[in-house]
C-alpha cells in the first residue's frame, strides 16, 4: 500500500499546483494524495475531481487531529497572520502523534537575519519541525509571478507596484510545486535541505518590457511610492501585522536595502533536473491572460 500525502491548502496557489504535479506524476501513481480543506463547497469540488479530501480547519483542533488519521506525508501551507505559529504547532504536534514521517512546509525566502515579522514566523516553525524529527524539506520562495497576473486587470497594461526600481527575484509557482513533488516523492534524498526558490532577477520595468516584447502590447510599470502600500494592504482586509511586516520589507526594497533580494540561485533544475520558469517564458505561457481584453461595458 502506498503512502498517504496530505495536502494543506490544496484550493490556493501552490497547494493546488502541487495536487495538480502530483495527479500526472507517474511516480505518485501509488500514492493517495488527500487535499484539506476546512470548506464543504471545496470538498465536494475536489470529490468530482476525484480527489480524496478531509475536513482541516485550523481554528477546530479535533479536525486538526482526525485529518492526520493515516498520514504518512504531510504538506504544511499556512495563512500569513501570528496565528501561522499556533496553527502549525497545533498541525504539527497532531502530525507528530498519528505517526507522520515527512513534513514539506512552505516558507518564505527573506533577508539573511531579518527581523521582519512574517519572515521570523516561518524560521519558528522550521525550527519547530526539525526539532520534533521529522524527515523535512523547506522550500523558500521569493516573489509569485503569478502575483502580477493577479494584480492586473483584463485590458491594462500598466503593472502598478510599490517595489521601486531595483531588481528582485521572482519564481513561477508551478516551479515551487514540481520541487515540492520531488520532496515528497523522495523523502530521503531531500532530507534536511532547505531550498531557495528565485528563478529570474527582473525590476517590475523589466517584467513590463519583457511581457510587452511578447504581447506587442505597451505594458509598462507604474512605481507608487512604497508608503501607500500598508494602507492599501490594510483596505483589503490583510492581517495588520502581515501587513505592515511586508509594507516594510517592500519599503527596503525600494530603497535598494536589500540587494540579495535580487539573487537568483537555479534550485528548480537542481532539484527537477529541468530549468526553471523565466519571465520570458512565464509571458508566452500566460500570454491570452496577459493579452485578455477590458470586459465589455454595459
Amino acid at each position: 500500500m502506498g503512502n498517504r500525502i496530505l495536502i494543506t491548502g490544496a484550493s490556493g496557489s501552490v497547494g493546488g499546483a502541487l495536487l495538480a504535479q502530483l495527479k500526472v506524476e507517474t511516480r505518485a501513481s501509488g500514492l493517495t494524495l488527500v487535499a484539506a480543506s476546512r470548506s464543504l463547497t471545496q470538498r465536494q469540488i475536489f470529490a468530482a475531481q476525484d480527489v480524496e479530501s478531509v475536513a482541516l480547519d485550523y481554528a477546530d483542533a479535533a479536525s486538526v487531529s482526525a485529518a492526520m488519521h493515516n498520514i504518512d506525508q504531510l504538506f504544511l501551507c499556512t495563512g500569513y497572520t501570528i496565528d501561522m505559529l499556533v496553527h502549525s504547532k497545533l498541525t504539527l504536534d497532531a502530525a507528530l502523534d498519528a505517526g507522520v514521517k515527512q513534513v514539506v512546509h512552505l516558507g518564505a525566502l527573506g533577508p539573511k537575519g531579518s527581523e521582519l515579522p512574517h519572515f521570523v514566523w516561518h524560521e519558528y516553525v522550521e525550527a519547530y519541525i526539525a526539532q520534533l524529527g521529522f524527515q523535512h524539506t523547506f522550500l523558500r520562495p521569493r516573489a509569485f509571478m503569478q502575483n502580477v497576473l493577479a494584480s492586473l486587470r483584463p485590458g491594462s497594461v500598466v503593472l502598478r507596484h510599490f517595489g521601486g526600481p531595483h531588481r528582485m527575484g521572482w519564481i513561477d509557482v508551478d516551479d515551487i510545486a514540481r520541487v515540492a513533488a520531488e520532496a515528497l516523492l523522495d523523502g530521503e534524498l531531500h532530507h534536511g535541505k532547505s531550498y531557495p526558490l528565485s528563478e529570474d532577477s527582473l525590476s517590475m520595468a523589466d517584467v513590463a518590457a519583457v511581457i510587452a516584447q511578447e504581447t506587442g502590447l505597451p505594458f509598462r510599470a507604474d512605481a507608487k511610492d512604497s508608503a501607500l502600500l500598508l494602507p492599501a494592504l490594510l483596505k483589503t482586509g490583510m492581517d495588520p501585522v502581515y501587513a505592515d511586516s511586508l509594507a516594510r520589507g517592500t519599503a527596503a526594497a525600494a530603497r535598494g536595502e536589500s540587494a540579495e533580494v535580487a539573487n537568483v540561485y537555479g534550485t528548480v533544475q537542481q532539484v527537477t533536473g529541468r530549468p526553471g520558469t523565466r519571465w520570458a517564458d512565464f509571458a508566452r505561457i500566460h500570454r491570452a491572460r496577459l493579452m485578455e481584453p477590458a470586459p465589455a461595458k454595459s
